[in-house]
């Protein structure tokens, strides 16, 4: 399960793996990668999201071959104040997996775009407003374990549904807390925050720990700008805190946006 969502966390985020050990957490999803390369590898062919958006027919319930998939649930994604719905459609075929998320906007209708997804079908999460720009996206969970979830994003931009990206992979937020055999713990968080200046709007801290036996964790944090359809990393810092300061250890292993913890 570690290894599946070490494929996840590399591929949002490359950067990770040429860090040098004085990130552990870092250190941890590049030792795993080689793993399970072909395994990615392999998904891959089958879950690259269509990112061309466009309508969908959504009229309550969608049936792909013999599954029927309701909308799940609701929210403002097009910002007039009112409910829309969305909700995730398998449409995958001949042995790949793939899979399209579908709205029904009150403001421009029928909407839709391919998504990200692995072995498992994705689920609605639900609608948030993650950049503060007055309108909802919405996170989709595409991989839950024991240990945690990690969810990508869609947001309306030109009135189309788009997928947010980090680079050429997915921007995945993930929530975890993995207490492993040999007593190291690893954590992953975010938060939506608003920006530190006059200028309106959200930034996505993404946060991630790693704690040795008898050693202070080591904590990361990555800011993050999304807007039209792209994450854009803004800064990355480094700490070292005492995981019995609850406070600081909970932020690492939380997922808050819009006054909603996602987990």
């Amino acid at each position: 399960m570690e290894a599946a969502r070490a494929v996840g966390h590399a591929a949002a985020h490359p950067e990770w793996l040429t860090e040098g050990t004085a990130s552990g957490t870092i250190c941890w999803v590049g030792m795993r990668l080689a793993v399970i390369v072909a395994v990615s590898i392999a998904m891959a062919t089958g879950c690259r999201a269509d990112r061309s958006g466009g309508n969908a027919d959504a009229t309550g319930t969608t049936t792909v071959g013999t599954t029927a998939l309701p909308p799940d649930s609701t929210g403002d994604i097009d910002g007039d104040g009112l409910a829309d719905r969305a909700w995730v459609v398998d449409t995958s075929a001949n042995g790949s997996y793939s899979a399209r998320l579908d709205a029904e906007l009150t403001r421009f209708g029928s909407r839709s775009t391919g998504i990200h997804r692995s072995l498992t079908l994705p689920e609605f999460a639900g609608v948030t407003d993650v950049n503060g720009d007055g309108r909802g996206e919405v996170l989709v969970e595409i991989t839950r374990e024991d240990e945690g979830v990690d969810f990508i994003v869609v947001e309306l931009v030109d009135e189309r549904l788009i997928q947010v990206d980090h680079g050429d992979a997915p921007f995945f937020l993930g929530v975890s807390r993995i207490e492993r055999p040999d007593g190291s713990i690893h954590a992953t968080g975010f938060e939506c925050k608003e920006v530190a200046s006059d200028s309106p709007g959200q930034e996505v801290i993404h946060r991630s720990s790693e704690q040795q036996p008898g050693e202070s964790a080591r904590g990361r944090e990555w800011v993050f700008s999304v807007r039209a359809g792209l994450a854009e990393q803004l800064t990355a810092t480094e700490e070292s805190f005492d995981q019995s300061d609850q406070d600081r250890s909970a932020k690492f292993s939380t997922g808050i946006c819009g006054g909603r913890e996602f987990r």
